[in-house]
């Protein structure tokens, strides 16, 4: 506590703000302003009112607390109290030469100059060592000494508080930066009697690693390596300083999550030596908060209660139970054993050695409950049980165990019984009467709720699954509530007050009963019971000590010994007491007799047997027939001798405590101080590299142990070949051993020695000396260098970052020069990565990757992160560990908000292609389609300027983008790569050949980017007649790779021009006619080219952003760049222009329809994907999300604000909103699916999705629901064009009209109904139904018109009867006086007239309907911006309709009301102009005034609407020039309409006479009404539509992939089947016929992507195909490639993923590149057997196994193309094999053989695991189910399933009737086949799984059936005949 004291009075820190962690260490908690101000040389007190209180405090600093509030954080706080004494001077050199050696003739140099000396050394002590004088040693005082120190590892600042203080000067002598592996001190505070080292704080050690997270480091044994290869590094460093290494033990040497050690410093009593006979000042080195120390042995307590109550509280405060270690341990269990030791002593020392601290919420101390409160002398406790099963009771423990064994199939669920012996909740629940309410809602419950917390002691035990705690044993006030509505805790009615019952508790717990069951207790809470089958067994199995987790923490259960508790023994058994045990006997009748005889009468004889205590009286005449019986308590007479035995047994096994002792024959060695220091430095770094594994052992060892001690047990537990340790360790371990030794010749002093006479000659090893790569001591890799380089520069970024962060900087110029490190961070990990990743393996990317996933977490860096990244850290990964680890970060950074130019990348299809391949197609379509459909719609597009527009400019350099690069080049046109190797051609032109496209070494390389090969491209074979089917252009983006994988070190970056952080050369290669500019650029110019909403959005953000983001401006830039100049001067000078500055200057000189966003490449993304998913797939997973987005993008009532120009000339609406330019995308995905795959797409999809979301809308109005009917209309409007005319005919009137149109406008003209979002939606989609009819009145022509859309004209028109109709004045007119003030006239005036006209056919008068004015001049109500939460994201649909069902309030009238008042605000003249004139186009005027039944009505108020347009006002409001242009081009476009023949043979009598239309004496014309008005209408171009042009010239572009035939029944019948349906329905359709081979199809393997497949046949040909929906189902298609260099018959092929290489098999293995199409090697060779069969091995493997006809495995690597090793896997006897099969986790290896039988083989050390006759017959196939099932098919006709485990039949999946020699998975399905071709699908893979048959007829297949796959995602069947024909099935 002095520490501190000291730190409270000169710090100004409060004492509860600190926590000790050792005497002269402190952890304390500042804020953020006052260590701000100590980085500047300041120290400032904290105010009182900012100060927590104890609770807060304690809670905070506890260690198992990682988070703290924002403005805090904590510091560790050394402190060295000046000494007045003498010391040894530190050293001012180093140690020794550190210097490696950098090739082995250096080494072996080193190695023979320190042999050399040291022979030397010993021979000159031999013979003149007594001559040699002692060494004069140099000494200072301490507090010089700690100023040499300081010289050494100079702080970043130092403050002085007292001027009085004298301190040496530094030296002017510049030292190296402090080692990344040593805790840096950021601030040395001196004062006049105390040094403070302020350093970070690191929350964990690694002795917190290994005692609590043991699994982090025995999942790769490289996490070990490099840990140790770092502590090595920290000891060098301090050897280079002179210091000596020794107090290092694994409590001081911290650690991150990372793996990333810092060794604490300064260790002042290990460097700093006192002068002898001088008074011991010094401050002792351990770590552990103790107290004063106290005898070992502690004296029992008295019996009475009170007297153990104050003990126990005593031992508490005094810390007393904190001095123990392992030294003590078998004292400490022996004085328990004799009770010199209380139990509650003991426990709490049994706590303190399992890492368990007072207070802390997650480790604290641990008591049992020992009674029920029932009585106070009864109801005790079963202590052979755990709390935890007491409550829960052994079904449910069983249950819960069971069935996560179950569920542990893929390690998410563990089998356990308990979580935890005391979790943080029960601990506040404990602790709630003295806790605050906020730290309770905190942890407990968020709702204060008083009555749930247990009232009582005994429901408080009653109700607790866990232990109890030791405030119930020795605090009264636990019991007292500080809350006025929670009561005191209530205590049993026979306790009188608290402290009596903390009295009966205590006294209970050191009962007889309690102490002889307490060693049952403790096996379950910290012994043997807590792992192995005794935990199974006892139902104690800890979910911590099986999880194998794989993060650090501080706090768990800790399973001290590993042996059964010795018990205490009872003081009332009799062979304990003094007085000897009485003992019963038998008599016999002849002894009755005889004592009868003298005793003379019954009544003496009875007494005198009574006096003998005679048990009864037998009827036996030997005496040998009956025995002596022993008292009832008297059971066993050994028991001393067990309990002894016991306890020894568990001393000597457990505690260790017996040492051996090294009898070997020392000799004695010259005296050489720094000898011996690098010797005890060296058994430093022994006994820790052996502490971490053999912690089992040692769980109880402190960390105050003497280095000679812990050597001494290392040795103990250490035999000779070091068995107990991992076996990459052994040799170096089993060398140290034995070349270290004890000298034990000074018994008062005995020293460490090391043996330079050792069998190996290898000198004294140094750090330096175990570092070098050419020692063979230590297996380091050798890319463990690199990677410890690499990761320090990333360590001394962040230290900059921190610099930065604490610096005095402006708020723009730190976030300026952080972001510009933080990206730093991606080349300089991408560079080590693209030159060492075929080094670092699967280990090595172990320790890389979480510095990676931090990039992927850190929102600057994200992007590139996931750009550089994915492709690497997946093809070593693997898929499956690449999905958990990479998943989670992609998914988020595809979800954000908020998106930055460089989101750009992310959506190209080069990203995607990766994505596709890396995690597989399944995986992308599940997690990542949904969210590129998102992307569509433009609601992730940047703001220009983006988030990061200022810091952009700090990027890393990256070659020049020429921005002169032509605007208009076509994708064909665009190269990225080597000049004239080959060109692009269009994604989605059916072309004949392969394509380079997207071109990068390894990048995007997949099965699926086979685009279309360049023609120049030498082919063989078949390959010649490509030409003649149009089949190619599905294989998608074939890459033909330039550089080999073996190449030189040059990354693969993405083509030869381009960089790698560029985003242009992606967006050239898009098929657009623009160019992207996204970055940074002039603000202002970059402002004027926004449009509207984004000029809104953008002063939005910045007003959002301006504390975060600085404002753009020339002075920013300016302070930026003089900033970076004076961080980073070196990196400035060689800093180029970025591209991203290119850009940004073309963005400042581009429209925004120039600038490429994020919703342009991912809807050419989208496109791309419709081609290579396939129809199924598209319209599962693409169109329909597609549809369900359109209505997304009117969600809110900013979408359907007015937009009042657009760029895009693709938008034409009668008025156009917002949310129509983020639907424009996505109708153009929708149309292009539509072109792709045909009008019946259309037919079966689209039109029955309009016609469900208007149905839906019908049922019930809500948010979601009505914006589907704006997508219902905008969707039926764009799809018009993509159907012919007799496809419109057919679904016009049921399904457009009755189905869709009519109940759109019968809901929009309903009084009766209220819209959610009010006037505005319905205004919008009044006019969307406009655009409608006219388009499709445009189509149909006048006579369909009127035929068909006559109805749905009269009533919508109606409405504007309703509204301003007589019979609603009075009505409306009372509802709008008050929001609405009467235009003309005065209240209660007669505000409406009767309309007059003359009929232009009869020319006489007639009266129209009335009309009110006031409800002309009503101006519509527009509502407020909605504010609330956008719902853009389809994953947000579902919380709409929980908002809708939580807002949903039925109240018919309210709905009337407010339907009114909408039909009021809707139908407005405004609305009444811009319908009538498009109606009167498509309709005519005069069969307007003939059906319209308000016509009068309608020409009147659009009069009335030109009247309002040409007030000056209105007028003076609007363009000029643009409106007079726009109308202008309106009359142009009309005039040409007219004057074209309009459909239908109607309207041949229209002319156009001036700017008035007339219509000619043969048919009747239409009055000139018409003209009279529209002067001023704005129609946003919907007039102006060519009727011509509403069909599409481009649905013919794709026609040989239009669906129909079979594959329109296979696409209809996959489309209807529900998305949980996940049966296999084989139908039997013929899709399509591969034709090119001559002989019997042999093996048939299928992409992940399901776009392309590769066949194996007998014609000696392997034949790469491509999959896509061509024709009617019965057409043929030729191979893509065809490989022709085999020599025989090809019976097997293999693709390695990993690899991206084929290999396939004719008894020798040939390796190609199925994307190039090149050999990589032929292995042919007479030494080896023929090959049989081949199988590959899972990702991230890059081998195949192949097996030999001498029954031997092969295990070929294929970037290698060399064999790596061999297994021998059977005799003789079993036959030849037949087959080979590997698990999906790459653990096992499966062989079936012809004589039936299986053998397994564990893949990694080719042990044998199983052998069993599986079949009687020859074994035809094995595939593995899953991990643990594999399936096996004989020609005995059968079909078995195997546990692979050992080995068992599990069942006998019955059923074929024939041999099955194909069989497939899909899902939990079996698909078998066999040579009748008849195809077999069990249901299951159980007992009791149903049977079905197909047999397939010749219509469908033709030949005999010889292989099969399955396409899961597609649901189709690939199956290959003997005839050489392929056939795709379904």
């Amino acid at each position: 506590m002095e520490s501190v004291t000291a730190i409270s009075d000169r710090l100004s820190i409060p004492k509860h703000h600190s926590r000790c962690l050792s005497k002269t260490r402190v952890v304390c908690i500042v804020h953020n302003d006052w260590y701000k101000n100590l980085r500047q040389g300041k120290l400032i007190q904290i105010p009182p009112t900012d100060h927590f209180t104890n609770l807060e405090a304690e809670r905070l600093l506890a260690g198992s607390s990682l988070t703290l509030p924002e403005t805090w954080l904590r510091l560790t706080i050394k402190v060295v109290q000046k000494q007045n004494v003498l010391v040894e001077r530190l050293r001012d050199d180093n140690l020794y030469n550190t210097n490696v050696a950098d090739n082995i003739f250096g080494h072996l140099n080193y190695v023979a100059h320190e042999n050399f000396n040291t022979q030397w050394r010993n021979a000159f002590h031999l013979y003149k060592g007594s001559k040699k004088s002692a060494q004069i040693k140099e000494y200072v005082k301490f507090n010089s000494s700690v100023h040499q120190y300081i010289d050494k590892f100079k702080p970043e600042i130092i403050i002085n508080l007292d001027t009085t203080v004298s301190t040496l000067p530094l030296s002017t002598k510049k030292h190296s930066e402090l080692h990344p592996n040593l805790v840096p001190c950021k601030v040395l505070i001196e004062t006049e009697t105390h040094f403070f080292f302020i350093q970070p704080y690191i929350p964990y050690t690694l002795h917190n690693l290994v005692f609590y997270s043991p699994s982090v480091l025995t999942t790769s044994p490289a996490n070990t390596l490099f840990i140790l290869y770092q502590l090595l590094h920290s000891m060098q460093c301090l050897h280079q300083h002179g210091l000596s290494a020794k107090g290092i033990n694994l409590c001081n040497i911290l650690i991150d999550k990372n793996l990333w050690i810092s060794v604490t410093t300064p260790q002042i009593k290990t460097w700093i030596k006192e002068k002898p006979g001088g008074k011991e000042e010094i401050e002792p080195h351990k770590d552990q908060d103790h107290t004063a120390q106290v005898p070992k042995t502690v004296l029992r307590l008295t019996s009475e209660k009170e007297d153990l109550v104050t003990s126990a509280q005593d031992y508490l405060t005094s810390y007393i139970y904190k001095q123990y270690s392992i030294s003590d341990l078998p004292t400490i269990v022996d004085n328990w054993v004799h009770k010199k030791l209380t139990n509650f002593q003991y426990l709490m020392i049994l706590n303190h050695l399992a890492g368990r601290v007072m207070n802390d919420p997650n480790n604290h101390p641990v008591l049992p409950w020992v009674m029920d409160f029932t009585g106070h002398d009864s109801g005790y406790r079963d202590l052979t049980m755990s709390k935890y099963r007491i409550n829960k009771g052994d079904y449910q423990l069983d249950f819960t165990y069971n069935s996560m064994i179950g569920l542990n199939e893929n390690g998410e669920h563990i089998p356990h019984h308990v979580s935890d012996v005391l979790s943080d909740i029960t601990y506040f629940v404990y602790k709630a009467r003295r806790t605050e309410k906020s730290i309770l809602c905190t942890h407990v419950r968020t709702n204060w709720v008083p009555h749930e917390y247990p009232s009582s002691m005994q429901r408080m035990m009653e109700w607790t699954p866990d232990e109890c705690i030791p405030e119930f044993y020795t605090d009264p006030n636990i019991f007292v509530s500080i809350h006025e509505d929670l009561p005191d805790l209530e205590i049993p009615l026979w306790c009188s007050s608290t402290y009596d019952f903390i009295t009966r508790h205590m006294a209970a717990l050191e009962s007889e009963a309690v102490s002889e069951m307490l060693h049952y207790w403790i096996d379950l809470t910290f012994g043997y019971k807590l792992s192995g089958s005794a935990a199974v067994k006892s139902k104690n199995v800890y979910l911590q000590l099986v999880d194998n987790h794989k993060t650090i923490t501080n706090h768990g259960v800790v399973q001290l010994f590993t042996q059964p508790h010795p018990h205490r023994p009872s003081s009332t058994q009799p062979f304990t007491s003094v007085l000897p045990p009485k003992i019963y006997r038998e008599v016999l009748p002849a002894q009755m007799m005889q004592l009868h005889q003298t005793s003379g009468s019954q009544e003496t004889v009875v007494h005198a047997l009574r006096s003998m205590e005679v048990v009864d009286f037998i009827d036996k005449t030997r005496p040998e027939d009956f025995a002596i019986q022993l008292p009832n308590n008297y059971t066993n007479i050994l028991q001393a001798l067990d309990d002894y035995e016991s306890q020894l047994n568990f001393s000597t096994k457990v505690l260790q405590h017996k040492l051996s002792t090294d009898d070997r024959k020392r000799s004695k060695y010259p005296e050489d101080e720094v000898r011996d220091i690098i010797t005890e430095d060296l058994t430093v770094f022994i006994c820790n590299m052996c502490e971490i594994f053999l912690s089992p052992k040692l769980r109880a060892l402190g960390c105050n142990v003497p280095l000679l001690e812990r050597y001494r047990l290392i040795q103990s537990l250490c035999s000779t070949e070091c068995i107990d340790l991992p076996r990459t360790y052994r040799k170096a371990a089993s060398f140290l051993l034995s070349t270290v030794i004890i000298d034990e010749s000074d018994h008062e002093k005995p020293k460490l020695q090391y043996l330079t006479d050792n069998d190996d000659s290898i000198p004294l090893p140094t750090p330096s000396y175990l570092l070098q790569p050419f020692t063979n001591i230590l297996p380091f890799p050798d890319y463990f260098d690199k990677l410890y380089s690499c990761l320090a520069e990333l360590k001394q970024k962040d230290d900059e970052i921190e610099k930065i962060h604490w610096s005095m900087l402006t708020l723009a110029e730190k976030n300026s020069l952080i972001k510009s490190l933080q990206r730093e961070k991606v080349p300089l990990l991408d560079k080590f990565l693209q030159k060492h990743h075929k080094k670092l393996g699967k280990q090595g990317l172990n320790i890389l990757s979480p510095y990676i996933e931090e990039l992927f977490e850190n929102e600057i860096t994200t992007v590139q992160a996931a750009w550089c990244f994915l492709n690497t850290m997946s093809r070593e990964l693997g898929r499956e560990e690449t999905t958990k680890r990479l998943m989670p970060h992609l998914i988020k950074l595809f979800s954000g908000e908020h998106s930055t130019a460089k989101h750009v990348k992310l959506y190209h299809r080069q990203f995607l292609m990766q994505l596709i391949v890396r995690l597989g197609l399944k995986t992308f379509i599940v997690h990542f389609a949904t969210l590129l459909v998102e992307a569509v719609s433009g609601f992730k597009d940047f703001y220009v300027p983006s988030k990061f527009y200022n810091e952009e400019l700090l990027e890393d350099p990256s070659p020049a983008w020429d921005t002169n690069m032509s605007r208009n080049r076509s994708l064909n046109e665009l190269s990225i790569g080597q000049p004239n190797e080959f060109t692009f051609q269009n994604d989605y032109e059916e072309t004949t050949h392969i394509d380079g496209d997207d071109n990068e070494d390894e990048f995007i390389t997949d099965n699926m980017s086979m685009e279309d090969e360049d023609e120049t491209r030498p082919m063989s074979g078949d390959s010649t007649s490509i030409g003649k089917q149009s089949t190619s252009s599905d294989i998608s983006d074939i890459v033909i790779s330039t550089q080999d994988d073996e190449g030189d070190d040059t990354p693969p970056i993405f083509g030869s021009v381009a960089s790698v952080h560029s985003i242009a050369h992606l967006l050239e290669e898009q098929s657009r006619q623009k160019l992207l500019s996204i970055e940074e650029g002039d603000t202002g110019s970059v402002s004027q080219n926004l449009t509207p909403s984004q000029s809104e959005r953008q002063s939005g953000a910045e007003s959002q952003d301006e504390d975060d983001e600085p404002k753009p401006s020339s002075q920013f830039y300016l302070s930026v760049e003089e900033t970076e100049a004076i961080w980073h001067t070196s990196r400035k000078e060689s800093m180029v222009r970025s591209e991203t500055e290119d850009l940004m200057m073309n963005i400042s000189t581009s429209s925004p329809k120039d600038i490429l966003n994020i919703r342009d490449v991912a809807m050419e993304s989208v496109k791309w994907l419709c081609h290579k998913l396939g129809p199924v797939l598209t319209a599962k997973h693409l169109s329909r999300n597609l549809i369900r987005m359109i209505s997304l993008c009117y969600i809110g009532d900013e979408q359907l604000q007015n937009l009042e120009k657009s760029d895009n000339p693709d938008l034409k609406s009668s008025r156009l909103v917002i949310g129509d330019e983020h639907c424009i995308k996505i109708l153009d995905c929708l149309g292009f699916v539509a072109q792709l795959y045909g009008e019946q797409v259309i037919l079966l999809q689209y039109i029955p999705c309009i016609v469900d979301l208007v149905s839906v809308c019908q049922k019930r109005l809500t948010p979601r629901s009505e914006t589907g009917i704006l997508g219902a209309l905008l969707l039926l409007r764009h799809v018009l064009q993509f159907l012919t005319d007799k496809s419109v005919m057919d679904i016009l009137k049921q399904m457009i009209v009755i189905e869709t149109l009519m109940p759109i406008i019968k809901l929009v003209t309903s009084p009766n109904t209220s819209f959610p979002g009010g006037s505005l939606i319905r205004t919008v989609i009044c006019h969307k139904i406009i655009d409608v009819l006219y388009i499709l009145g445009l189509r149909l022509g006048f006579q369909m018109t009127r035929l068909h859309l006559n109805q749905a004209m009269q009533i919508f028109f109606d409405a504007f009867n309703c509204v301003h109709g007589k019979h609603l004045l009075t009505s409306l007119n009372s509802k709008m006086e008050s929001t609405s003030p009467s235009a003309f006239g005065s209240q209660g005036s007669e505000e409406g007239y009767l309309p007059i006209k003359m009929d232009s056919n009869t020319k006489e008068y007639k009266i129209g309907s009335p009309i009110s004015v006031k409800s002309i001049h009503m101006p519509a109500q527009r509502p407020k911006l909605d504010q609330t939460p956008k719902y853009h994201s389809l994953s947000s649909m579902n919380l709409l309709d929980e908002k809708d069902e939580l807002n949903e309030v039925k109240v018919e009238d309210k709905n009337k009301d407010n339907g009114l008042m909408e039909l009021a605000e809707v139908f407005t003249p405004e609305l009444a102009l811009a319908a009538y004139i498009p109606m009167c186009r498509i309709f005519g005027s005069i069969h307007m005034e003939k059906h319209l039944r308000c016509d009068d009505l309608i020409r009147n108020l659009c009069a009335q609407q030109d009247k309002s347009m040409d007030n000056p006002q209105f007028q003076q409001s609007q363009n000029s020039s643009e409106y007079e242009r726009d109308l202008l081009l309106s009359k142009e476009n009309d005039n040409e309409v007219i004057k074209r023949d309009v459909r239908g043979g109607i309207g041949q009598n229209v002319a156009v006479i001036g700017n008035r239309i007339e219509l000619t004496e043969s048919i009747d014309t239409s009055t000139s009404t018409i003209t009279e008005f529209g002067r001023s209408y704005k129609h946003s171009g919907i007039l102006s539509i060519n009727p011509d042009r509403l069909c599409s010239e481009d649905m013919d572009n794709y026609k040989g992939r239009h669906l129909k035939g079979n594959w329109l029944a296979y696409w209809e019948h996959e489309l209807g089947l529900h998305e949980r349906d996940t049966s296999f329905n084989f139908k039997q359709i013929k899709l399509q016929t591969f034709t090119g081979h001559t002989n019997s199809i042999r093996s048939l393997f299928v992409m992940d992507s399901e776009n392309s497949f590769i066949s194996a046949s007998k014609d000696k040909t392997v034949k790469l195909w491509s999959l896509s929906s061509l024709g009617d189902g019965n057409g043929k298609c030729s191979c893509v490639y065809n490989y022709q260099h085999h020599k025989k018959s090809v019976f097997s092929v293999a693709y390695v993923e990993t690899a991206r290489l084929v290999a396939s098999c004719d008894s020798t293995v040939h390796i190609w590149d199925p994307f190039t199409g090149s050999t990589i090697k032929q292995l042919e060779s007479s030494k080896y057997a023929p090959v049989v069969a081949v199988a590959p091995i899972p990702s991230p493997s890059t081998m195949i196994v192949t097996a030999t006809t001498d029954a031997t495995l092969r295990f070929l690597d294929l970037r290698t193309a060399k064999y790596e090793h061999e297994f021998r896997c059977s005799t003789a006897s079993a036959g030849l094999i037949r087959c080979v099969a590997v698990s999906p986790d790459g653990k096992w290896i499966a062989v079936g053989f012809s004589t039936g039988m299986i053998i397994l083989l564990d893949l990694l050390s080719g042990i044998l695991m199983a052998a069993w006759k599986a079949h009687d017959g020859e074994i035809l196939q094995i595939k593995a189910f899953d991990k643990s099932r594999l399936v096996s098919t004989s020609f005995d006709q059968t079909v078995k399933v195997w546990k692979v485990e050992d080995g068992k039949e599990l069942c006998n999946l019955k059923g074929p009737t024939e041999p099955v020699h194909c069989i497939c998975f899909y899902r939990n399905q079996v698909l078998s086949a066999t040579t009748a071709n008849r195809i077999g699908l069990h249901t299951t893979i159980e007992e009791n799984s149903s049977f079905s048959s197909t047999k397939l007829t010749s219509d469908t297949f033709k030949g005999v059936l010889t292989c099969m796959s399955v396409l899961p995602l597609n649901r189709a069947l690939l199956v290959g005949a003997d005839n050489g024909s392929i056939r795709l099935l379904c």
